[in-house]
């Protein structure tokens, strides 16, 4: 019994037989997330198309010693080019940038459901939401090149997810992580030196707001961390990568301040097919899911996810990385649609009076009018007239040209590969290349052959295509034939051929789309 004043507490023990509690029910969401995106991608053809030009010096890569990635991974992250690897089958490739774009759907699963929301199950609907808009994002249906884009997008969700880590119970351990987080993210994507810049930047500010001086301190010690692994790996790896070739392929992408307004309205609106809706209404919703973020007590969070567009149009306007592309800023799009998804349910949770169950309808009502809008790109098979789409993989093909040589050159015969041709075919070819250095090149290096009836085009213009023919046509012998492989083929390209090949004597192999030619040289 209790004493006069005293408050009995009666605690009820619990039973020996009760079951533990079921931890696994926190993975319902990502598992169904995870089904949804393999659901609405066309994963079999993604991984099946063989690779076209940009990817297959990506895929070449992977047939020399991993010594050689310094060379041979040029523009791509030496990270990305050495996880190629680890991928069982060369055919299988794309599967890296398919399980990064997995990843970017878990992770903004958890970025929206790691927030204090007010219940669990307002939580549960917040991540669901923003990991299904992002896995139903019409741009996450084209993605499956062989570049490290997906990976772009996956880091700077995780990284932002970080940023809220370490916000919510502070301490130097969770930095360390953020700090470890972002370097192995800059071996895999350049883009995530840009967001961990502005995750870093969220917590000095929020630490500052708060006249946490320690806090603001260590967090701008990490972030010179985080700096000098960028200027290592930059200059020690990356640099190459960064040819003028390369730069005046993007020169259309690096806008002046003052050209900036005009660039922002015709790049956003080149873009909306990409997002689903009107790419002006998500800005919006992205604006409010950062305010949403902040009001739930995340303001550094919410600072580096503000800072992210500032940054990235001040890295375009500086030339120093391509904005709006939608292969470049694939992160950017990412990004917009899972904070509008955590503006959804900030303003789902407004509406509803915090009840979870009237703002879990309003999302799954939202969730199906999107679903309804972008519907026409699930399962995108790289080509769809409707669309409006295709991706090169449909329309270039080395692959069966090469199987088809390999497979019918004769002692004798001599086999001449286009310049754009080349990478492809040092995939495909069963024979090991060899690489030489060159700088006129877009990715700083070209394949190279022992054997001298292999003969590559040195370029593209219409001389390097008359030497090639000479060369090739001069080393067939009687009897011999001249096996050409063509890819990636310009105008200019297609005229010098035409102009080639009507002097000598040629027959078009079944090979498809980029068919293999048979030139009699005699």
């Amino acid at each position: 019994m209790a004493l006069p004043g005293e408050t009995m507490v009666v605690v009820r023990p619990r039973p020996v037989d009760d079951p533990p509690p079921r931890r696994w029910r926190v993975l319902l969401g990502p598992v169904a997330l995870v089904l949804l995106t393999l659901v609405v991608h066309d994963v079999p053809t993604a991984v099946r198309l063989p690779y076209w030009l940009d990817e297959a010096w990506v895929a070449a890569s992977t047939r020399f010693p991993i010594g050689d990635l310094p060379v041979t991974t040029s523009s791509t992250p030496i990270g990305w080019s050495a996880l190629l690897r680890l991928v069982p089958d060369p055919d299988w490739l794309r599967l890296l940038p398919l399980g990064f774009l997995v990843l970017s759907v878990v992770a903004a699963y958890a970025l929206a459901a790691a927030l204090p929301w007010p219940s669990g199950a307002h939580r549960v609907v917040a991540g669901f939401l923003a990991g299904a808009l992002v896995a139903l994002l019409p741009a996450q249906q084209v993605r499956h090149d062989l570049k490290q884009y997906t990976a772009d997008a996956a880091l700077a969700l995780v990284l932002l997810a970080l940023a809220g880590f370490v916000e919510a119970t502070y301490s130097r351990r969770r930095l360390v992580l953020l700090v470890a987080a972002g370097t192995v993210g800059v071996l895999l994507s350049h883009t995530a030196t840009l967001v961990g810049g502005c995750v870093v930047g969220g917590l000095v500010l929020a630490a500052l707001a708060r006249r946490q001086w320690r806090r603001a301190v260590e967090a701008a010690v990490a972030g010179l961390a985080l700096l000098a692994v960028f200027v290592a790996v930059y200059f020690g790896l990356a640099r190459g990568g960064d040819s003028a070739t390369m730069v005046r392929y993007w020169k259309g992408f690096f806008p002046t301040v003052g050209e900036l307004p005009g660039y922002l309205d015709y790049r956003l609106h080149a873009l909306q097919p990409y997002v689903g809706v009107d790419i002006g209404l998500l800005l919006v919703l992205a604006l409010v899911g950062v305010v949403t973020v902040g009001l739930l007590g995340r303001p550094a969070a919410a600072v580096a996810a503000g800072l992210l567009a500032p940054a990235a149009v001040a890295a375009g306007v500086a030339r120093m990385y391509p904005l709006l592309d939608v292969r470049t800023s694939h992160f950017l799009l990412v990004w917009l649609m899972a904070f509008a998804a955590i503006g959804v349910a900030g303003l789902a949770t407004f509406l509803a009076r915090r009840r979870a169950v009237v703002a879990g309808a309003l999302a799954v009502v939202l969730l199906g009018g999107y679903a309804y809008r972008a519907a026409e790109w699930f399962r995108f098979d790289g080509a769809d007239a409707a669309l409006g789409v295709r991706v090169p993989a449909t329309s270039e093909n080395t692959r069966r040209p090469v199987a088809y040589v390999w497979a019918h050159r004769r002692p004798g015969d001599v086999v001449l590969v286009s310049g754009a041709a080349s990478y492809g075919f040092a995939f495909y070819w069963p024979a090991q290349p060899g690489y030489r250095r060159d700088r006129g090149s877009a990715v700083g290096w070209q394949p190279t052959y022992p054997d001298p009836r292999i003969v590559l085009s040195t370029g593209r213009t219409a001389a390097a295509i008359h030497t090639g023919v000479v060369t090739a046509t001069g080393l067939a012998g009687e009897g011999a034939a001249v096996w050409v492989v063509r890819s990636h083929l310009s105008k200019v390209e297609k005229a010098a051929w035409t102009a080639e090949l009507t002097k000598l004597t040629a027959e078009t192999t079944p090979t498809g789309v980029e068919s293999a030619l048979r030139v009699v040289a005699w």
